[in-house]
């Protein structure tokens, strides 16, 4: 019966052991960023050739806010609530109900005008990352990359990428806050029931459009993480078991999942 144990644990260590019937060896395994498909490197000088045709359409939820924004602040105007009591009790000062339409038209016009800026002339990440990855030092001129100018390539690469994403969050809770506060402090300021209070608290809810619509920035981001979730896989091994109540040994597979 031992001479039957120990021939089984052979036949599964020879047909189970990683070496045998899969690339667990391979020391590329470890390094997640140089088995993913598509790399890192290929996705964004992907993304920089598409970056100028489809640069406006990373802002358009910001631009449509922004738009609802400044359409309340010329809605508000001329119907903000009237206090009688404002100017004697406040003589020389301006009442900010009649100043808050104007911040809403400011806050409106400044995103437009920005990202207006930023999609056609700016601001482009994977442009200006790929072109600093492509005239690296280490890597110009090879045909032929070692291992490790491999790595250091492809993790250049997932930094862009995740630096676009970085700030794309930051202008999306910009663009949310601001537009947000002006349209309240716009619906506060306009009389009840009026045109201008109406779109003003729709303003408010369309501030949250960058939220629920992603950008592509976030996207490519989002997708390559779950890319390179996908090449974990679980990694069989032969080994052989020990029982302490029988006291013997029996071959048996062992399944592992690294991350």
């Amino acid at each position: 019966m031992k001479d039957l144990n120990f021939v089984l644990s052979l036949i599964v260590l020879f047909l189970f052991s990683p070496p045998l019937f899969c690339k667990t060896r391979n020391f590329e395994l470890s390094y997640p960023e140089l088995n993913v498909t598509p790399r890192a490197s290929e996705r964004l000088r992907l993304e920089a050739i598409n970056e100028r045709r489809k640069s406006m359409g990373v802002y358009r939820p910001i631009q449509i806010s922004a738009l609802m924004t400044m359409i309340a602040g010329i809605s508000t105007l001329g119907n903000t609530k009237v206090d009688p009591d404002w100017d004697k009790n406040n003589p020389g000062k301006s009442n900010p109900n009649k100043i808050f339409p104007y911040v809403g038209i400011g806050v409106g016009l400044t995103w437009i005008a920005g990202t207006y800026l930023m999609g056609k002339s700016y601001y482009r990440p994977y442009q200006r990352r790929y072109g600093q990855i492509k005239n690296n030092t280490k890597l110009k001129g090879k045909s032929v990359l070692s291992k490790r100018l491999m790595l250091l390539k492809e993790r250049m690469a997932e930094e862009a990428i995740s630096d676009a994403a970085s700030v794309g969050v930051r202008l999306v809770w910009m663009s949310i806050i601001s537009n947000a506060v002006a349209s309240g402090l716009m619906a506060s300021a306009a009389e009840k029931d009026s045109v201008g209070q109406i779109l003003s608290g729709l303003s408010v809810a369309i501030s949250f459009a960058p939220l629920i619509f992603s950008n592509r920035w976030r996207k490519v981001y989002w997708n390559h993480q779950k890319y390179k979730k996908r090449i974990y896989a679980p990694v069989a091994s032969g080994t052989i078991l020990f029982d302490p109540v029988t006291k013997k040994t029996y071959p048996g597979v062992m399944v592992a999942w690294n991350f």
